[in-house]
């Protein structure tokens, strides 16, 4: 048995690493031929993956799954024809399909150790001239991509890179961490400057703080908890208070909107040109045709929940709000808080940008096999006590 679990991790891993790979490296014309097959064989890996592991499931997990697969088809296929792609959501259904003998703990330790390595490879493509570097302006600021498509991009994984060695290592902070916490933040605030990526990674390390200072006994008041639980939902309802607030020109919105780089005009845009549906709309975000919808060429939607409801339909936003309210419920049963608080700061960060729902950004979505395969998580840590 172990040696089974143990090729299906090899087979799991590579395809995982293949379609990272094809995510992080689009912004360099010479790999763009072979980004495609890579993605292709990638799939392909996980697809086989699940069909040579084990068929046996229960009944009730079964069920999730032919569920959930209908409900991410329909949203693909009703989003499909859109000026720009996406086929996160299927990507993030088959590595969770695929992930029934794989162990979460060691797929955070290969997420993070392949962040890093594809960090270093791509500044040193950069310095040698093959990747460019897309210049983005902010208030009189020039934010740097170094060879990623956008400096946002390389602001996330910077982030996640660190929250990953922080629950990898259960919150201790360590010299080497301190010195890469310096390291980001001067990526962070001077070269790409990501206040949204900062403010995340300040969320995560606060919370490490705090459960140093005994903030486990938090959890247990029901109104902090119960935020925590339905904040997914919360955070939607905040997002339209704040979109109506800006949309009838009060002081606070217009404010706002300021802060956040316009999130809340095109957040308005994109609400008056399509509405929410049990199904997804071909969202349009730049050329010619975005120029006619919306008199700009490029539109952007930094919100993980407008997003999901205008791109992939209601039926999808609840699929993500189900699972993440499962998901902080089984986490905090589990005894595993500092999971839940990074969970929840990414739900706060997804106001911010839509990465949060985005697997090869946010490895924790992963969690999600739990409720699909009703498994039990030991933590390395805990399985001596």
């Amino acid at each position: 048995m172990n040696k089974k679990v143990n090729i299906y991790s090899i087979l799991y891993y590579l395809g995982y690493s293949l379609l990272m790979f094809a995510t992080f490296f689009t912004n360099i014309d010479s790999f763009k031929e072979y980004l495609f097959i890579f993605k292709i064989i990638g799939i392909g890996i996980l697809i086989f993956v699940i069909l040579i592991q084990s068929t046996v499931y229960k009944t009730k997990s079964l069920m999730k799954i032919l569920l959930f697969f209908i409900v991410v088809i329909i949203a693909w296929y009703s989003s499909k024809n859109s000026t720009t792609p996406d086929i996160s959501l299927i990507l993030l259904l088959l590595l969770l399909y695929s992930s029934k003998n794989v162990d979460f703990e060691k797929i955070v330790k290969i997420d993070c150790c392949l962040k890093l390595s594809y960090v270093l490879i791509m500044f040193l493509l950069f310095f040698m001239g093959i990747a460019t570097d897309n210049l983005a302006y902010h208030n009189n600021i020039i934010r740097h991509s170094l060879g990623f498509s956008h400096a946002n991009q390389l602001g996330i994984i910077i982030s996640t890179i660190a929250i990953e060695y922080l629950y990898i290592h259960k919150g201790k902070i360590n010299l080497f961490f301190i010195l890469y916490l310096f390291f980001a933040f001067y990526i962070l605030l001077v070269v790409t400057d990501s206040r949204a990526s900062l403010l995340l990674l300040l969320m995560v390390c606060l919370g490490v703080l705090l459960q140093k200072f005994n903030f486990k006994k938090q959890f247990n008041y029901r109104v902090f908890s119960g935020f925590v639980d339905y904040s997914f939902v919360i955070m939607t309802l905040v997002t339209f208070l704040l979109v109506i607030l800006y949309s009838n020109n009060t002081l606070i919105g217009i404010k706002l909107n300021s802060i956040l780089s316009s999130r809340l005009f095109f957040a308005k845009s994109f609400l008056t040109h399509y509405k929410i549906g049990l199904f997804g709309n071909p969202l349009i975000f730049t050329g010619n045709d975005a120029v006619r919808t919306y008199g700009y060429y490029n539109q952007i939607l930094d919100n993980t929940f407008l997003y999901i409801l205008l791109r992939f339909g209601f039926l999808a936003y609840c699929m993500f709000g189900y699972l993440f309210y499962k998901i902080f419920k089984i986490a905090k049963n589990n005894g595993n808080l500092l999971l839940v608080w990074i969970l929840f700061s990414f739900v706060i960060y997804g106001m911010l940008e839509k990465y949060t729902y985005i697997v090869f950004y946010n490895v924790f979505l992963l969690y999600f096999s739990f409720i699909l395969f009703e498994k039990e998580l030991v933590r390395e840590g805990d399985k001596n006590e």
